[in-house]
């Protein structure tokens, strides 16, 4: 279904269809990386694997956009890049049937289910908080990296110059998922986590008080790599404290949720031009994330965030 409105969207002009077209590409990804954040959300040790799904994610991107600009975008055009897309997906379609071979049977996951319902009612509040948690996380970063390349010009900083800070930062970005899944949950996920939120806010301390570029981009840095390293721990705080397995694909909706909300809330704060209304705000919502996050897995009881 996603190969079919990807090739959709050049089938067809005018700004009405392209809007259902894109709502109804988000609807399929956004289903997509639900199932698969519920199939990560399930395996042992899942800030690893939610780390390294998260690398994945970026070293595809990484390979579209080294590679169809000097090949299909070249020859096609835009129609280049959807090709480029239904390529990957189809590379990638293999790694299904292995998951249909490896995954536990339907008839074992529904008696799971219905065993643990007697529970929902009881334990359905930390995994409400955690989301809560990943939601106000959302609100935070997003904010900053939305308005990071502005704050980066207002600085009187050369437009090329901010052009490569900018990729360097999402690299960053990569470097700390890789973390995240190199170091699993090897120190306790809650810990972990507010590490990870500590390197986030220090960076974006260090871009408030920055006056060159090289120390805007070590705190651009800074900020990228922490909020990268605390997805993987945050998600899987989640799938700790989830009494059925079910709720962990909310974070989905959780995450767009606070990626719309954050720049929203930002764009109006920032109004005046300075980054302190800003520092304030991701600091207040990564405390609201941290104490949800907290408070969830300590009404879970003891499980792998807190004594892994």
């Amino acid at each position: 279904m996603l190969i079919c409105v990807l090739l959709l969207a050049d089938k067809f002009s005018g700004f009405v269809f392209q809007m259902i077209d894109t709502f109804l590409i988000g609807v399929v990804t956004g289903a997509l990386n639900a199932i698969a954040t519920t199939v990560v959300g399930n395996t042992n040790n899942a800030s690893r694997w939610f780390g390294i799904k998260a690398d994945m994610e970026s070293f595809a991107g990484v390979i579209l956009l080294l590679i169809l600009p000097g090949t299909l975008i070249l020859e096609f055009g835009f129609i280049g890049i959807i090709f480029g897309m239904v390529i990957l997906i189809l590379a990638c379609t293999p790694v299904l049937f292995f998951l249909m071979h490896h995954w536990p049977p339907m008839e074992d996951a529904i008696s799971s289910i219905a065993n643990s319902e007697d529970l929902v009612t009881v334990s359905r509040l930390p995994v409400l908080l955690a989301l809560a948690g990943v939601l106000f996380l959302f609100v935070g970063a997003s904010a900053i990296w939305t308005f990071l390349e502005r704050l980066a010009t207002n600085s009187g900083f050369d437009s090329t110059d901010i052009g490569v800070m900018l990729g360097v930062t999402l690299f960053w970005g990569v470097v700390g998922s890789f973390i995240t899944g190199w170091i699993g949950d090897r120190f306790c996920n809650l810990r972990s986590y507010i590490v990870d939120c500590a390197v986030l806010l220090a960076g974006v301390f260090v871009v408030s008080i920055a006056d060159t570029l090289i120390l805007f981009s070590i705190g651009a840095g800074l900020y990228m790599m922490g909020w990268s390293a605390a997805v993987g721990y945050v998600f899987a705080i989640v799938a700790s404290v989830d009494p059925d397995g079910r709720h962990v694909a909310l974070t989905i909706p959780a995450v767009g949720a606070g990626s719309m909300m954050g720049p929203a809330i930002a764009g109006y704060i920032y109004s005046d031009g300075s980054i302190f209304p800003l520092l304030f705000m991701t600091l207040v919502t990564v405390v609201i994330s941290i104490i949800s996050l907290w408070s969830s897995v300590r009404l879970n009881g003891p499980d792998v965030s807190m004594t892994s």
